[in-house]
């Protein structure tokens, strides 16, 4: 339509028209000059499931990425959860919400996660009732334990905290301030890498990341 419309001037809607083409062209030679000019290299050194979907977006922009983590996450198989009694499912980590998944596949316990990105994977791990902790309780394990306490009872049963070998913050504490009974339950280890990967090594040393 813009190349039949630019040369027919005669009329107030060919030139509208012709005036909307010129600047779609000038959009769309900006974005191949962005695309061209200023795509990034990428080292993604997070832990596989957390670089591969940021890997995929940045590719979606354009973007080239080396996935090297700089942490493996190793889930703990020889622990048995017993479900009995507790209400409620605390996430602390989006490591968490794989690990208890890749532990048992019951995904009837009601989950109260510290974030919107363990609350994502605990979604997308075909848990129905998760509950997120608001941003304005100030994040955290201060504001999970805040939010827990606003919308559970200790009366109801025990809280299970699926955690790594090492948190950040002491959750059962917390939420013991407040007559809650917490189990923390450790189901996955970080373990660091020792070194970079030949084929990060390599990348950089090529000169093929920024």
């Amino acid at each position: 339509r813009c190349a039949a419309a630019a040369p027919a001037m005669a009329s107030g809607w060919a030139a509208k028209q012709a005036r909307n083409c010129a600047r779609a062209r000038a959009r769309d030679s900006f974005r191949h000059d962005q695309q061209e000019h200023h795509a990034v290299r990428y080292l993604i050194t997070r832990p596989q499931a957390d670089a591969e979907p940021l890997a995929s977006a940045l590719q979606a922009l354009g973007h080239g990425t080396v996935i090297d983590p700089m942490l493996s996450i190793v889930y703990l198989d020889d622990v048995t959860l017993e479900l009995d009694g507790v209400q409620a499912v605390l996430f602390t980590s989006a490591n968490g919400a794989r690990a208890y998944a890749h532990v048992t596949p019951d995904r009837r316990m009601p989950v109260y996660a510290v974030g919107e990105a363990s609350a994502a994977v605990a979604r997308a791990f075909g848990f129905r009732r998760v509950h997120v902790a608001p941003a304005e309780l100030g994040g955290g394990v201060d504001g999970l334990a805040k939010f827990v306490s606003d919308s559970l009872s200790p009366a109801d049963g025990i809280l299970m905290h699926v955690s790594g070998t090492v948190v950040a913050g002491d959750l059962k504490k917390l939420l013991s301030q407040h007559e809650f009974h917490v189990f923390r339950v450790r189901l996955y280890e970080s373990k660091p890498a020792e070194r970079f990967s030949d084929a990060a090594l390599a990348a950089m040393r090529d000169g093929k990341l920024d």
